[in-house]
């Protein structure tokens, strides 16, 4: 099915089939997915992101340059110790 739709396959052990993983489509997207590791969960990790993406917005809006979003960013980070 993959070989005809270019789609990922869903079961793991189809990444070894030497024809999809030489396919110059789906064989950069297997690699990749062959060496992604779950990522770790940390404390905080979940309260970095409200204020990133506030810096996100802005500088997507306009309303602030990437430079001063950073520092902004760096200020709401270091106040979650």
């Amino acid at each position: 099915f993959s070989k005809k739709t270019y789609g990922i396959p869903a079961r793991k052990s189809i990444y070894s089939d030497p024809e999809l993983k030489n396919d110059p489509y789906l064989g950069p997207f297997i690699l990749e997915i062959r060496g992604q590791n779950v990522p770790i969960a940390l404390p905080l990790q979940s309260q970095v992101y409200e204020p990133m993406g506030v810096c996100l917005k802005k500088v997507l809006n306009g309303d602030l340059v990437p430079e001063y979003a950073l520092k902004d960013l760096e200020a709401s980070l270091k106040q979650l110790h």
